[in-house]
């Protein structure tokens, strides 16, 4: 329990990742994982991390142990298209935001059903050009349809 407690701290010590490091990452289980990864610059093992996650079952993980990898800025391809499609929304949002998504990924997240996901899109900052240019046109689109409605009031 002193691992986690200490884990959770923001500034994670040098002392603590060395001695959570030593073990195997397939043994560190996913949750201190992602409290390690999202609190401190672990570059010299990310090779070693990438292929930890790529072998696990993503949706057999708690929705929140999701959230938290969505947000991760080295997420794999595989991971992402993992994610992209996950059944909770929460999950999709977050992923949105992830300014590594690729484009091909974003196109899967411009069309989703719920605009929240759409609307975490419109704002990251990795947004490409050519989805920028699809919400242009769906708001413009949108406008239009709108404006032909007789049931607005001007």
């Amino acid at each position: 329990m002193e691992k986690d407690s200490e884990l959770l701290k923001y500034d994670c010590s040098e002392k603590i990742l060395k001695r959570e490091l030593k073990k195997p990452v397939s043994s560190i289980p996913i949750e201190r994982l992602i409290k390690i990864l999202t609190h401190s610059n672990l570059n010299h093992k990310l090779v070693d991390i990438k292929k930890h996650l790529n072998s696990l079952n993503i949706q057999a993980l708690g929705f929140r142990v999701r959230e938290k990898l969505a947000e991760l800025p080295f997420l794999t391809k595989d991971i992402q298209q993992k994610l992209v499609c996950d059944k909770f929304k929460s999950v999709r949002v977050i992923l949105a935001k992830n300014p590594i998504i690729s484009e091909d990924l974003q196109i899967l997240l411009f069309n989703d059903n719920e605009l929240d996901v759409k609307f975490s899109l419109a704002k990251n900052i990795g947004l490409t050009e050519s989805i920028q240019k699809k919400f242009i046109l769906d708001s413009v689109g949108a406008n239009s349809a709108l404006a032909q409605n007789p049931n607005i009031s001007e």
